[in-house]
């Protein structure tokens, strides 16, 4: 059977984990409320004050600082986290037909359509400057031909790039 507690334990509880800025581990530790109890009042009390029910992590509101300490402007946070993204997925993308080769079709299209969902998403955060970037994918073929469609799709003729 669970333990019951009294309010004023629960608020003690949220004092002390406000303290170790929202650090369960620890505040359980030091209360004797299990962590799963201390998550749960935690949400139910931002839920009354309107606010969303998970703040950030410790590790997550650290980059967050940084992020707003580095950039006067939004837009320039969102700029510097979509070029890293693109520069993580160029790199990504170079390793990807060693590992790819061995995977199914379905995989390997799985995440193609990963990524780009990813990089629109991105681009709907970051302002649009005068010059836009196009994303073109080309299916090459072991010949060294090159397509606009994968090969289960190639059944018109104006496919060929080169």
């Amino acid at each position: 059977m669970s333990k019951q507690y009294v309010d004023e334990e629960r608020i003690e509880a949220l004092a002390q984990l406000r303290i170790n800025r929202n650090n369960v581990a620890l505040t359980s530790r030091q209360t004797g409320v299990p962590e799963r109890t201390l998550r749960e009042w935690r949400r139910l009390q931002r839920l009354e004050h309107g606010l969303p029910p998970n703040p950030p992590s410790a590790a997550a509101a650290a980059v967050i600082a940084d992020h707003v300490a580095r950039f006067s402007e939004p837009s320039e946070a969102l700029q510097h986290v979509y070029d890293q993204f693109l520069q993580e997925l160029v790199t990504i993308a170079d390793t990807l037909p060693d590992i790819l080769s061995t995977a199914p079709p379905y995989h390997q299209l799985l995440a193609l359509m990963n990524m780009i969902d990813r990089i629109e998403k991105l681009q709907m955060l970051v302002p649009q400057t005068a010059s836009q970037q196009t994303i073109r994918l080309e299916f090459v073929e072991p010949d060294g031909t090159v397509h606009h469609n994968p090969p289960w799709e190639r059944n018109r003729t104006d496919d060929k790039l080169n």
